[in-house]
């Protein structure tokens, strides 16, 4: 009877044990499987709209500030203000209204023509403005970077170096590889949300680009704007 008695012991702590070591290898939690199959559990409203949202900062440019510029003369008197990714600014018509920001919907009528020659290459007129995103890939990046600083209502002269425009390959037919470009802009409406690229994302500043073409760069000593 002892004898007995012990294997019904044991025989039930075997059971016990292996019990135990069953659920210990369990790879789910139960309320994670439905007839053996794991569940998927859906992504965060979060993650959804992170993705979205990098989807949508991948058709933008990652604007850097124009940041400070100086003052370049030529020597026939027009002042410039020339920045450090090499693009020179020159108003034409001061406003105190909107700056665009990011992401925000502008019209503009504008006027591209070659330095130098002054040959039109392209224009528009304020009965078909040109509406597009700001900082949209769809639009050259020195063009979104000279608006950036734009009031609306008012007009600017934009000279954009080549590698902002079309760079070493140009656009067939139209524009030659390593071509500036001068834009000279009215800035008519701003509208919509603007966007935000993460605090991660800080562009490199870029190097101090060309002087103001047919014009000696010493021709007068840049003064520091204020």
């Amino acid at each position: 009877m002892q004898v007995r008695r012990f294997i019904t012991i044991a025989a039930t702590g075997m059971v016990i044990a292996a019990g135990a070591a069953g659920c210990k290898r369990s790879p789910l939690p139960a309320a994670q499987t439905v007839d053996n199959v794991p569940v998927v559990q859906p992504a965060s409203t979060q993650q959804i709209e992170k993705e979205k949202m990098a989807k949508v900062l991948a058709d933008f440019y990652n604007l850097p500030p124009l940041g400070v510029g100086v003052v370049f003369k030529t020597p026939d008197g027009e002042v410039w203000d020339r920045y450090p990714n090499g693009i020179l600014t020159r108003d034409l018509k001061p406003s105190n209204k909107e700056v665009p920001k990011l992401g925000q919907t502008v019209s503009i009528v504008y006027t591209g023509t070659f330095p130098g020659s002054n040959k039109v290459f392209d224009k528009n007129s304020a009965s078909n403005p040109l509406v597009f995103r700001l900082g949209s890939k769809s639009i050259i990046q020195g063009l979104s970077m000279g608006l950036s600083t734009m009031h609306v209502g008012g007009r600017r002269r934009i000279l954009i170096p080549s590698e902002l425009a079309y760079g070493i390959s140009g656009q067939a037919g139209k524009i030659e590889p390593n071509q500036a470009l001068i834009f000279d802009v009215e800035l008519l409406a701003v509208s919509g949300e603007s966007l935000e690229f993460p605090k991660d994302e800080i562009p490199v500043d870029q190097p101090l680009g060309p002087a103001l073409p047919d014009a000696p760069a010493a021709a007068t000593q840049p003064e520091s704007k204020k």
